[in-house]
């Protein structure tokens, strides 16, 4: 999943990396525990705080993760 909302996220026009500027990959407890423990794909997706610091930016990150949360849902079904 997450290598799908990397690539849209980018097609976006949005600067995106796998795990930047540190690897979530050893204290991930969460997606451990819920998601890779039972096969289930998954994304976290990290915005700065100043990005969503108003309700306007906050709706349009809202909605710009809702599509891109589409669009990476059509591509693992």
């Amino acid at each position: 999943a997450a290598r799908h909302a990397i690539r849209v996220f980018d097609e976006l026009g949005f600067n995106v990396g796998d795990n930047e500027p540190y690897s979530g990959r050893e204290l991930n407890a969460t997606m451990n525990r819920h998601a890779e423990a039972h096969g289930r794909a998954y994304c976290a997706i990290e915005i700065r705080q100043d990005l969503i610091s108003n309700r306007a930016d906050q709706a349009r990150w809202a909605a710009t993760i809702a599509d891109v949360a589409g669009r990476v849902a059509l591509a693992l079904s």
